[in-house]
C-alpha cells in the first residue's frame, strides 16, 4: 500500500519513484486509477488525524449525555414497580353501571327524579369508585390499564377489602401496580 503525498497548491502526485504524475485534490480518483493500472499499487489517501484531547472531550460529552439519558429513563421506572400475577378473571368483575338515574316518575304528577335502576337493599352503601382496571392480554398475558370511572354496589357493611369494589382491580385483592413514594 502506497500513500499520496499532497503537493503546494492542492495538487496530489503519485507515490512511485520517478513518474512525477500530478493530479489535482478533486480528481483523487484519477490518480488511484493510473496508480493501480500502471504501477500495481494499491492507494489510500492519509486522513487528518483528530487530537486525542478532541477525541476525549467528545467521548466525555457523549458519557455525560448518556448518563442523563439513562438517569431520565431510571427516574420513570422507578416509580412504578410491577408484580407478577396470573390471574385470569380480572374481567368477570368490573365496575358496576350506575345505580341511579334521573327520569320521571311512574307516579302521575310526581315529575321527574332521582331514581335507582337496580333492587337495592336497605342500608346498600353505593360508593364511586375512579381508579386502575386491570384486564389480561390472552396472547402474552400482558396487564392493560385503563382509568375506569364507575359505581360499586353490593356492599352491606363498609369493611376495608370486601365487598364486590375489592374485586374492581384484580381478582387476588392486590394492586398489580403499585407508586413508590
Amino acid at each position: 500500500m502506497a500513500a499520496l503525498a499532497t503537493i503546494t497548491d492542492g495538487l496530489v502526485c503519485c507515490p512511485t519513484q520517478g513518474c512525477g504524475r500530478t493530479n489535482k485534490a478533486d480528481k483523487i480518483d484519477r490518480l488511484r486509477r493510473h496508480c493501480s493500472r500502471d504501477h500495481n499499487l494499491r492507494v489510500t489517501l492519509k486522513s487528518a488525524r483528530v487530537s486525542t484531547e478532541e477525541t476525549r472531550r467528545k467521548q466525555r460529552l457523549y458519557s455525560a449525555r448518556y448518563r442523563e439519558k439513562r438517569q431520565k429513563i431510571q427516574a420513570r421506572q422507578r416509580a412504578y414497580h410491577q408484580e407478577e400475577d396470573d390471574a385470569n378473571v380480572v374481567g368477570a368483575c368490573g365496575s358496576a353501571p350506575c345505580p341511579v338515574e334521573y327520569r320521571a316518575s311512574s307516579i302521575p304528577g310526581a315529575g321527574k327524579g332521582l331514581f335507582a335502576v337496580m333492587d337495592l337493599m336497605p342500608g346498600d352503601i353505593v360508593t364511586w369508585y375512579a381508579g386502575m382496571f386491570t384486564t389480561v392480554e390472552p396472547t402474552d398475558k400482558a396487564y392493560a390499564i385503563a382509568v375506569v370511572d364507575g359505581f360499586i354496589d353490593g356492599l352491606r357493611v363498609p369493611q376495608r377489602g370486601q365487598g364486590l369494589g375489592s374485586f374492581v382491580n384484580r381478582e387476588s385483592r392486590e394492586i398489580s401496580r403499585k407508586r413508590n413514594n
